[in-house]
């Protein structure tokens, strides 16, 4: 029969092997997650960029400088700087409505899941 530093020792060693595997998943979790981000930046480039092509005109005998020099004329307008100044103000608004919005909805429905409100 195993005495109690044995049962000690190993419960000690099964910690260590759970961390261990729980490191494991964490570092995969994080490379999974780096990996999603990479291609929905990937993806937004593309659509983004393919979409200023369509709207150029002629953009396969314009060089890259070319097309920095329209982007930085069209986007250093005050109209177009203010304009966008605007846009990303309502877009923040808008996140920070949404994201209070869940702050709200969790709470509750873990309370339900709970059986807190009965």
């Amino acid at each position: 029969m195993p005495t109690q530093l044995e049962k000690l020792i190993a419960a000690q060693e099964r910690a260590e092997q759970q961390k261990h595997e729980a490191e494991r998943r964490a570092k995969l979790a994080k490379k999974q997650i780096a990996e999603l981000q990479r291609k929905e930046r990937n993806h937004r480039l593309i659509v983004r960029g393919a979409y200023l092509e369509k709207l150029l005109r002629e953009p396969e005998i314009l060089t890259d400088e070319d097309v920095f020099k329209i982007l930085e004329h069209a986007f250093g307008t005050p109209y177009v700087r203010e304009h966008l100044t605007d846009f990303l103000a309502k877009k923040h608004q808008e996140a920070t409505v949404v994201a209070s919005s869940q702050e709200e909805v969790e709470p509750k429905a873990m309370g339900a899941a709970t059986g807190a409100d009965t």
